[in-house]
């Protein structure tokens, strides 16, 4: 087998990995859903932050594989957000009924699958936060991060946290109002 100075690569590698995987993955999944994951992408994300994660974790350069993770999630849905937006602009340049035809296409395709109506009515309240404001309220709120663990895994500071979490929720309490009144 390997000698002493390769037996810890050996140790973070596929078998400890899976331990992380199984720990860490229904986790990573709900803060997926909360950053404003389509339900439909959810599983396609999570697997690319553990493919991403993978080798610097094996490699040791990754000393918080949770935090590294939900890190790759929150690129991944900002990603996602920004092809979204140009396929959007994309369709808007296009004629009228051929958009109208796509659009009624997706809408219909993607519909809510959340388990009760007050969580899909939360999900799709925080889906039309801006992602910023999104990320922070999901990680200090669904993921139960302090305000300076936020900040480090975002890599910002503290006061930033604070004003996206603030800003963030008020806006979360107007959207849940706008729909309570429709």
């Amino acid at each position: 087998m390997a000698d002493g100075a390769g037996a810890p690569a050996v140790a973070r590698s596929t078998a400890a990995y899976r331990e992380v995987f199984v720990t860490e993955r229904a986790r990573l999944a709900r803060f997926a859903r909360l950053v404003g994951c389509e339900p439909d992408a959810v599983d396609d994300v999570v697997a690319d932050a553990f493919v991403a994660a993978f080798e610097p974790w094996c490699t040791g350069s990754v000393r918080d594989v949770g935090a590294y993770l939900r890190r790759s999630v929150v690129n991944q849905v900002r990603d996602r957000a920004r092809r979204e937006k140009t396929r959007l602009r994309w369709l808007a340049a296009r004629p009228a009924t051929a958009t109208a035809t796509i659009v009624d296409a997706a809408i219909t395709a993607t519909g809510p699958e959340a388990a009760h109506v007050e969580q899909a009515a939360v999900l799709a309240a925080l889906r039309r936060l801006p992602l910023d404001q999104r990320v922070a309220v999901a990680l200090r709120f669904g993921e139960d991060l302090s305000e300076e663990a936020t900040a480090a895994l975002l890599g910002v500071p503290v006061g930033t946290v604070k004003s996206r979490t603030a800003r963030g929720l008020a806006r979360l309490r107007g959207l849940m109002e706008e729909g309570d009144d429709g």
